[in-house]
């Protein structure tokens, strides 16, 4: 369960919470299952925060630095993460449906069991992330890097991969069936 004195403080704005993160850099700020729904957190620092089962739907975490952060079993369904860094995240079964993750950093990040059906991950750094049994279902995934990503048992069925960079991904029994390669936009 979050720390309240936590969920007070994260309501009270980015340029605030930000500004108490540099005040107390050796706290580990509890977010756990803590309810964020359409909260404005643009630019903010969750960087190492436990967000375990929070509930950030329709969030917009632009920009933000969401390095080392746990959001396993989170709620993300159509938040904008936008050009948000999440290198090293744990997003492990995290729900991401029709996402905005457009040029976000999720290098190194475990999206093991994610659910990223719709999701817009157009040029987003997918490098060395685990997508092992991910659902990327219709997902928008031009020009993303997967290098050396895991998507081993991935339903890509539906998915756009113009462009995308595929080098040294494990894809043994990723589903690909009707996965558009071909940008019927352009």
């Amino acid at each position: 369960m979050a720390d309240q004195q936590h969920v007070f403080l994260i309501t009270q704005g980015p340029l605030f919470w930000n500004q108490w993160r540099k005040e107390h850099a050796d706290v580990q700020p509890d977010l756990s299952e803590a309810d964020l729904i359409d909260a404005d957190l643009v630019g903010i620092n969750l960087s190492g925060t436990d967000l375990t089962g929070a509930n950030l739907k329709r969030a917009n975490l632009r920009r933000a630095d969401l390095r080392w952060t746990d959001l396993t079993r989170a709620v993300l369904i159509e938040a904008n993460l936008t050009g948000a860094c999440c290198t090293e995240a744990n997003l492990i079964m995290s729900d991401l449906t029709e996402a905005n993750l457009t040029k976000a950093s999720l290098s190194r990040a475990s999206l093991y069991g994610a659910k990223l059906r719709e999701a817009d991950l157009r040029g987003a750094n997918l490098s060395e992330v685990d997508l092992y049994m991910a659902d990327l279902r219709e997902a928008d995934l031009r020009g993303a890097n997967f290098y050396m990503a895991d998507l081993r048992e991935a339903d890509l069925t539906g998915a756009r991969l113009m462009r995308a960079n595929m080098y040294g991904a494990k894809r043994l029994k990723v589903v690909f069936s009707k996965v558009n390669s071909a940008d019927e936009d352009e």
